[in-house]
């Protein structure tokens, strides 16, 4: 029981780091249309770096652990997990 529930809070806790660099990169987006050219930044590529590998790693995790267990059993749990790290990760955000 203990190794699904693994496999869906690392992938609810990625997701949700996902769900912060999604934030980061529009917001990035939002200041190159108002004029501000950010492509020319450091933090722009870290941002698009960070965002693609933590979306590939959170779909390999949780598609694994869909291969592995039960859908019945992986999806709640990793609903949970993805709801409360991401309330977490935008309390310090915010």
């Amino acid at each position: 029981m203990l190794l699904p529930f693994s496999y869906a809070i690392v992938s609810g806790a990625v997701g949700s780091c996902l769900v912060l660099f999604a934030k980061s990169l529009s917001n990035l987006l939002r200041l190159s249309m108002s004029g501000g050219y950010q492509l020319h930044s450091w933090f722009t590529y870290s941002m698009l770096l960070l965002f693609l590998s933590t979306a590939s790693f959170w779909m390999a995790r949780l598609n694994e652990g869909l291969s592995l267990f039960d859908a019945i059993l992986i999806v709640p749990m990793f609903q949970i997990a993805w709801t409360f790290f991401s309330i977490c990760t935008g309390f310090v955000y915010f």
